[in-house]
Order: structure tokens, then C-alpha cells, then sequence
């Protein structure tokens, strides 16, 4: 018994993005996007700062970025964050993690986007494609979104997310937001949520996945200042 009163506390007393249960908290990452939103007209030295609150570290640097990870050794648990600037005035913020661990996509990507609404936004815009080709994806990473449906509104882009489709290795599926976040400065930024599947032969065939394939579940979350 005392050893299971000292094996939670430590879980409760620990400080981090990764909770005792697989996978990222979804307290933390609600409070790392929150920071996101609140450093838009700061300072990369301050964001820097407030990355290594969420025990993120730097992972590479240049004169116009820096990236941030939690960690290295398991891309499931991973998240990384990626900001640009021009000197101190951030232009790009970029947040990306593997949905690999979350047992109900669907759910899981309600609950970002409803986040992601609280914030505001105007001139939305759905997209998506289940199944997919893996083309539709490359391009929808460079902002075309041509070969996509388009979603009458959110929730019936929510619907679109369904997990027994994702859950199928070999298929294709992506899933995309666009908006326009307007800042307290009133500065305007182009906000956009992409997830997106990529199934790929993993050199071993084994009982757990279909002839070999398996089947990664991503999301990337950007904001981007608007130039006037």
C-alpha cells in the first residue's frame, strides 16, 4: 500500500507535459496554447522562457527561429514547437505532435478544435478527404486544398473525423481548419489545423499490424502573422 500512495504522489507531483497516463496532457497542452496566444506581441527571449516552463528544450536555433521538444526517445509522446521572428517581433508560431496514443481521435480532435474556437477567429474554412491519396496530403501541406470536400461548418467537420476509418492502415485521411485570429494588438494572423495519416511499410511483418504497414496519426497547429 505504500508503495502505491508513493508511486501516485509522484505522478501528481510531477511537473510536465507528459501525464502518468500515455500520451500528452490535455490540461498541459491546453495551457501551452493558451501561452501561444498570449506571446504573439512578445519577445523570442520571452517565449523562450516560457517554452522552458513546459519543459521544453531547444533542439536548433538560427537568427529567424528557434525549435523546442519535450523529448527524443518516443515520437508517440513528443511534441515539438517551432517559432519565427523577424528580431524580436514573432511572426510564426507552429505546434506539432503524434495522435498515435490517443484512443479516440475523433473525440480528441473536438475537443482541440472547440479549443481553438474559444480563442475567436473569423473567415473560417473546412476542409477534408477520407480516404485520401498521399499526394492530396503533400499538397494540403503547401496550402492547397483543391482535392479536399469542403465542410459546411465545424461541427460537420468534427463529424468527417471518424475513428474507424483512421484506424484502417492503409488509407490516407486529412483534416483541415483555416481561420483569421485577430490579437489584442490587433495584429491578424492565419491560424490553421492539419491533421493528417501517413501508413507506411515498416520492414517487419508481424501479428499487430496488417502485412507489415502501420499507420501514423499527426497533427500540426499554426498561427501566422498576416502582413499588412
Amino acid at each position: 500500500m505504500k508503495t502505491k500512495i508513493f508511486l501516485l504522489s509522484l505522478c501528481v507531483a510531477a511537473m510536465g507535459l507528459i501525464s502518468c497516463n500515455p500520451g500528452v496532457s490535455s490540461e498541459k497542452e491546453k495551457e501551452l496554447i493558451n501561452v501561444f496566444y498570449q506571446s504573439l506581441d512578445t519577445t523570442p527571449d520571452l517565449f523562450t522562457a516560457r517554452m522552458s516552463q513546459f519543459g521544453l528544450s531547444i533542439n536548433n536555433q538560427s537568427s529567424k527561429g528557434i525549435g523546442y521538444v519535450n523529448k527524443h526517445d518516443d515520437y508517440d509522446d513528443q511534441l515539438t514547437v517551432g517559432v519565427h521572428f523577424d528580431g524580436n517581433q514573432i511572426n510564426r508560431i507552429i505546434y506539432e505532435r503524434y495522435l498515435n496514443k490517443e484512443s479516440n481521435v475523433a473525440a480528441y480532435y473536438k475537443l482541440f478544435s472547440d479549443m481553438i474556437a474559444d480563442h475567436g477567429y473569423t473567415d473560417w474554412q473546412g476542409f477534408y478527404k477520407d480516404p485520401a491519396e498521399r499526394s492530396d496530403i503533400s499538397a494540403v501541406r503547401w496550402e492547397d486544398y483543391s482535392s479536399g470536400n469542403i465542410a459546411e461548418n465545424r461541427q460537420k467537420l468534427c463529424d468527417h473525423v471518424i475513428n474507424e476509418n483512421l484506424s484502417r492502415i492503409q488509407t490516407w485521411q486529412y483534416f483541415v481548419e483555416t481561420f483569421v485570429y485577430t490579437h489584442s494588438d490587433n495584429s491578424q494572423w492565419e491560424g490553421r489545423i492539419f491533421v493528417y495519416t501517413d501508413q507506411y511499410f515498416s520492414g517487419m511483418i508481424d501479428d499487430d499490424f496488417e502485412q507489415g504497414y502501420r499507420k501514423d496519426i499527426f497533427l500540426q497547429f499554426k498561427l501566422e502573422r498576416i502582413e499588412k
